[in-house]
């Protein structure tokens, strides 16, 4: 046998091999090609979608900062803190009604939630080690105590805190700064009082909390190392409105508890009988985001017991000050809420809110509670304001809530009552709110209107 005739030709195995790797090599440029030519197809699309999303990202947020920047009146100082804060605040309100457009719940309770996600539940102030603070529930109602450690277990002046909010949010989180701060600087117990909110607890909830835990302190409070014959009462805003309601109510009810020593009303809401001062008017753009004609009117109607469609309803119909007919207004209510009472470098303003046809219906719903001195406090008569303990109003020149402050110290001082009105030029509504630092911080007016406080309750308690 020759190996010719059974062996293998290895010419041809070699040129049929190559053959195929060459294929092979073949179909894969053109695969990696085409993965290739997908993958950049992908970038790109990629690329351009996240170009064209940043771009409707700043598009959108441009559009917000432009809703929610409002110029500033040229005499409030340290004006980027102050557009800071407020757009901060409008932003609260932005998600809280886009939540309540989505369905997840009542603006109210939208915008207590955006304001307790912002908060340190655990009271920030406790961290400070110069103030003891103490969560406790006095007269059944959660409050929290703040003792400054140079007080030692001695019998101490106090002071029972009312935060602000419209009666519809806040809380003792919101003012833990401000209220640890009279504490430390005034050098007195603090007592801040966690009152029920609207609209799930209406007027007269809130006030009747705020009397039955200053009534305890001033029975109880040796127990709490309170000197119960150096008590006082201060709020802000509606915790203005609030502290003013405890002084009158328990001044009036002439009971054996001692007398209270002070109030201190920062910014107070005092009346819902007429949107249309001054200050209602002037200031309803100054600083809108805070506090606005609309806002007010919807809290008010908030804590009157309105549901939050009926609120932002009748919010309309108060905003324009079309809830009280202006002949009753005129007739009834004047000797109360008076142009007369402010200062005549505040008298100017449009009629444009006078003379409008009122909500006939409405008033008749809310006549009750407008008149009750329990819900607005400028409804007390002259002879009742006689004998309220010595009182500090803050009043803020862009603050639509300026007039009532006005024209409360005026009756108070008209009334013989000791009242040192503060009017703080070029402050605004919060401004004596203590914030952590950084952008948002108190200003240097917001401070001055505190330390002018404190050194009032100093005074009338006899501390050096």
């Amino acid at each position: 046998m020759c190996d010719s005739d059974h062996g293998i030709d290895d010419t041809d195995t070699d040129q049929s091999f190559g053959s195929e790797t060459t294929i092979v090599e073949k179909n894969a440029k053109i695969s990696r090609k085409g993965s290739n030519m997908l993958k950049n197809a992908i970038d790109f699309i990629l690329s351009h979608k996240l170009r064209a999303c940043i771009f409707i990202f700043e598009l959108m947020l441009i559009i917000l900062l432009a809703y929610l920047y409002n110029p500033l009146p040229s005499e409030v100082q340290e004006q980027v803190t102050v557009q800071t804060t407020l757009m901060m605040s409008g932003l609260g309100h932005v998600i809280a009604h886009t939540m309540a457009f989505l369905g997840l719940g009542p603006f109210s309770a939208n915008l207590r939630w955006v304001l307790d996600t912002a908060l340190d539940k655990n009271l920030s102030s406790q961290y400070f080690r110069d103030v003891v603070v103490t969560r406790v529930r006095l007269a059944g109602v959660p409050c929290v105590i703040y003792r400054p450690v140079a007080l030692g277990e001695t019998a101490a002046p106090a002071a029972l805190f009312f935060h602000g909010g419209g009666f519809v949010v806040g809380s003792v989180a919101s003012s833990d700064l401000t209220t640890y701060t009279m504490a430390k600087e005034a050098q007195i117990v603090v007592i801040s009082v966690e009152y029920p909110l609207a609209p799930e607890h209406p007027f007269p909830a809130a006030p009747e909390d705020c009397i039955k835990v200053t009534s305890y302190v001033l029975r109880e409070g040796e127990g709490l190392w309170v000197d119960t014959r150096r008590v006082g009462v201060a709020g802000a805003s509606a915790g203005g409105n609030l502290a003013a309601v405890v002084a009158w109510t328990l001044k009036k009810e002439n009971s054996s508890l001692p007398p209270l020593a002070f109030q201190v009303l920062y910014y107070p809401i005092i009346q819902g009988v007429d949107l249309a001062t001054p200050s209602h008017i002037n200031n309803d753009a100054a600083t809108p985001n805070f506090l606005s004609r609309r806002y007010t009117g919807y809290m008010l109607a908030s804590y009157m017991g309105f549901n939050d469609k009926e609120a932002f309803a009748a919010a309309d119909i108060i905003e324009s000050n079309r809830h009280v007919p202006d002949k009753i207004r005129k007739r009834q209510y004047s000797k109360f809420v008076n142009m007369d009472l402010i200062p005549d470098e505040f008298i100017h303003f449009t009629s444009a809110y006078r003379n409008k046809l009122a909500d006939v219906n409405l008033y008749n719903k809310i006549k009750a509670t407008l008149e009750d001195p329990r819900f607005s406090p400028l409804m007390v008569k002259d002879s009742e304001l006689v004998g309220l303990p010595p009182t500090f109003i803050h009043a803020a020149e862009f603050d639509i809530l300026r007039d009532d402050a006005l024209m409360y110290a005026e009756r108070l001082r008209r009334a013989g009552v000791a009242t040192e009105l503060y009017l703080s030029r070029g402050g605004y509504h919060s401004e004596a709110t203590v914030f952590s630092g950084g952008l948002m911080r108190t200003t240097a007016s917001g401070r001055r209107a505190l330390n002018a406080s404190f050194a009032f309750i100093r005074d009338k308690l006899g501390i050096n």
